[in-house]
C-alpha cells in the first residue's frame, strides 16, 4: 500500500502520511533507518556531470553531503513541485517550482534557471 509505495519514492507522495510505529523498539529503530536513509531504486550512483561545471541529480543527491562535497558542488536548482532547500546554508539556493508531469511547461522557466547557473 502506501507505506510501500513512499518507502520507494518518498518524492512523489503529495501528502505526508505516518507511518504505524507499533511494535518492538527494534522495529520501530528498523523502520526509523529506513526512512532516514532510503534511496529509490532509480536513484543510482551519484549525480551525473553535464558539463564541467553543471551536474544532474535528484533530490535524493542533493540530501546527500558527501556527494555534494566530493563533487564539488556549491549551488543546488531545485526544478520539482517541492521546496526541498537544504537544511544547511552553505549552498546558493534557487527552487523553481514545476509539476513532474508531460504537461508541465517547463520553458517558460529557461530564462530564470540559465540566470541562476550562469
Amino acid at each position: 500500500g502506501y507505506e510501500n509505495f513512499h518507502s520507494q519514492y518518498p518524492e512523489l507522495c503529495t501528502e505526508v502520511k505516518t507511518i504505524d510505529q507499533s511494535g518492538t523498539e527494534t522495529d520501530k529503530r528498523v523502520n526509523s533507518e529506513k526512512l532516514s536513509h532510503h534511496k529509490p531504486d532509480y536513484d543510482q550512483g551519484k549525480p551525473v556531470e553535464i558539463l564541467p561545471f553543471l551536474y544532474l541529480g535528484s533530490a535524493y543527491h542533493a540530501s546527500r553531503q558527501d556527494y555534494l562535497s566530493d563533487l564539488h558542488i556549491t549551488a543546488l536548482l531545485n526544478v520539482s513541485r517541492r521546496d526541498l532547500q537544504p537544511a544547511n546554508g552553505h549552498y546558493d539556493y534557487k527552487w523553481i517550482p514545476v509539476e513532474d508531469s508531460h504537461m508541465a511547461d517547463i520553458s517558460s522557466h529557461f530564462q530564470e534557471a540559465i540566470e541562476f547557473i550562469g
